[in-house]
């Protein structure tokens, strides 16, 4: 059985115990695709680590391009330059690590890393395997390529098994590929557009789900080859792996990867081979992952992270961070409090979990917040009036145990 918690799309089983039972947790990082104007800014302006992640990943950024990172995020409609992919990958990637950062700081030690297509390559700097700098300069490198891969086709996400999406390619030709295994009943395709635009035609009339993606853009086909040894060649003197111990599960295998094994070579096969992200699952499963965290801006895997789970027989624990259009800072902190909840944040200890940390725009310190009755504080913004503060109830992710 399952519920719809605090968190927005969030299942978990109502009947389940909190703690030993949520497992092990893992951090998803998504792909390219679920990005939004105005994505960062709301925490950029709060919350001390993403502005300083954002601001050292700037740095990093700018010494090999002609724009800001910075300057993207704030940017307005119409001088936005995130449809360009080598602008969005960084950026993305950026946002990404800044995300894992803050979950950390706030208590979250997750147990495995993984992530879908470009996710990977913030995977593998979350795990340890990658630095700030060379995750960053691997994904300019990556957006740079992909702009030679506009124009090579269409991808289309099915409803159904990748052995049925495998007849229908061959049934219309063979001119396309498994671009993803999402989960048992969710595959991409992708490759000529005619062909997959046909597919996507055919199970539209059986009233299957099946839709194309946004852009024209084959990812993780035939069609990318020829970039896989440019980016390979390219990508040599960025890479720079180290040991992260059995923490990375890679969706190029679908298994665990050393960390001192993501080389150039691995990050060129990211980039043109299928993501397993269905077999990484799995790989999650057996070394007792219960907890997912979608760590992106948007989220887009739940839905694959809660079928692949389901096929085990298993009622996972499916968080998201960010919302697109919804305030960032609430978002994070709801998340972490079912977190909290589920036992995978300590809610005292070592590392005390900033559950106050405030909403307001000027972002004061958890000590300058207004204090409530017996000794507890809670974020609730400046009251409309005297006589109408404290407010009469503080939600439950901002409401602390006890003040300093």
């Amino acid at each position: 059985m399952t519920t719809t918690t605090p968190a927005g799309h969030v299942r978990v089983a109502a009947d389940a115990p909190h703690g030993p039972a949520g497992g092990r947790t893992a951090l998803v990082f998504s792909g390219q695709g679920n990005q939004w104007l105005g994505m960062g800014r709301d925490l950029m302006a709060r919350e001390p680590s993403v502005r300083a992640v954002l601001q050292e990943a700037d740095e990093v950024l700018r010494a090999g391009t002609d724009w800001s990172l910075l300057d993207e995020l704030a940017a307005a409609e119409g001088e936005s330059r995130l449809a360009d992919p080598a602008v969005l990958q960084p950026a993305l990637v950026a946002l990404q690590i800044a995300l894992a950062r803050l979950l950390a700081e706030r208590g979250l030690r997750a147990d495995h890393f993984v992530g879908h297509s470009l996710g990977e390559i913030a995977a593998a700097a979350a795990a340890g395997a990658l630095d700030l700098p060379g995750a960053l300069r691997l994904a300019r490198l990556r957006g740079e390529l992909m702009r030679k891969a506009v124009g090579t086709g269409r991808t289309a996400l099915l409803g159904v098994a990748a052995e049925q999406a495998e007849a229908l390619i061959a049934a219309y030709g063979g001119a396309a590929d498994i671009a993803a295994w999402n989960a048992p009943g969710a595959t991409l395709v992708a490759g000529d557009a005619g062909t997959v635009e046909a597919i996507v035609a055919e199970l539209t009339g059986r009233e299957v789900f099946a839709r194309v993606l946004r852009g024209d853009i084959a990812f993780h086909s035939r069609c990318l080859e020829p970039l896989r040894a440019e980016f390979t060649e390219a990508a040599r003197e960025l890479a720079r792996p180290r040991d992260c111990g059995e923490r990375l599960v890679s969706t190029v295998t679908g298994a665990l990867l050393d960390g001192s094994r993501a080389d150039a070579a691995h990050w060129g096969a990211n980039l043109r081979a299928p993501v397993r992200f269905a077999q990484a699952v799995d790989t999650l499963l057996e070394l007792g992952c219960r907890t997912f965290v979608e760590v992106g801006p948007h989220p887009t895997l739940g839905p694959s992270l809660t079928d692949c789970c389901a096929a085990r027989g298993i009622t996972p624990l499916v968080l998201p961070t960010l919302r697109r259009g919804s305030a960032e800072q609430e978002s994070v902190l709801r998340t972490l409090w079912e977190l909290r909840r589920a036992g995978a944040v300590p809610p005292t200890g070592g590392h005390r979990v900033r559950f106050l940390a405030a909403v307001t725009d000027a972002a004061p310190r958890p000590d300058a917040l207004p204090i409530w009755p017996r000794g507890r504080r809670c974020a609730g913004g400046p009251p409309s009036s005297p006589g109408r503060w404290p407010p009469p109830r503080c939600p439950p992710w901002t409401r602390p145990v006890r003040s300093p």
